[in-house]
């Protein structure tokens, strides 16, 4: 009896092919930030969570919203209950929830898979709902907290246009990409 053949060795190539690569760019000078900026910008993230959280157990798709008597999954110190109660209002008097009251919730934080190449990455998209009427075109949703950030919009969007594309391409529908600011109750479609 032969044995089985030893299992492929990859190619590996020797010194000279590493003269061709560039090396990488020195990485940025990092800018200080200061103890209280720093407290601020991780106060702002732990806020953004616990709205994201209320939103996932909460789509603000149902009427009234949130539901009367509803038990928040968070517990706001004063600052962020007043931070709430606004976006309440917000979201409320939103052109963009007025829009969503007539739609289906599919999914909040859904995952999705993206496969570039030889590498995979999760995403999770904030709410996925089903537009009515019969051409079943989907809706993704982004939710920010906190001030429109220009410089960070293009990122965003990026990140909306690639969820819209996983969905689209899952689904075989049409699907719209919205990035909505619930403290202003400003939102933006992705072209």
């Amino acid at each position: 009896p032969h044995s089985p053949p030893p299992p492929a060795t990859p190619a590996i190539s020797g010194g000279c092919a590493d003269s061709f690569v560039e090396s990488p760019p020195p990485a940025p000078i990092p800018e200080p930030v200061s103890i209280a900026e720093l407290h601020d910008r991780l106060r702002g993230k732990r806020f953004g969570e616990k709205v994201h959280r209320v939103f996932e157990a909460y789509p603000p798709v149902t009427d009234p919203w949130p539901p009367p008597g509803a038990a928040l999954p968070v517990v706001w110190d004063e600052e962020e209950e007043r931070r709430w109660n606004a976006i309440v209002a917000a979201v409320r008097s939103s052109p963009l929830r007025r829009e969503l009251r007539s739609s289906r919730v599919v999914g909040t934080e859904v995952p999705l898979l993206r496969v570039r190449g030889f590498t995979a990455g999760e995403e999770r998209a904030d709410l996925v709902v089903r537009l009515p009427g019969p051409s079943g075109e989907l809706r993704v949703i982004d939710y920010k907290t906190g001030e429109r950030d220009r410089a960070l919009e293009e990122a965003y969007f990026l990140q909306l246009r690639e969820y819209r594309d996983i969905l689209s391409e899952a689904w075989r529908v049409s699907v719209r990409g919205t990035l909505w600011y619930v403290e202003s109750g400003a939102s933006f479609d992705v072209t």
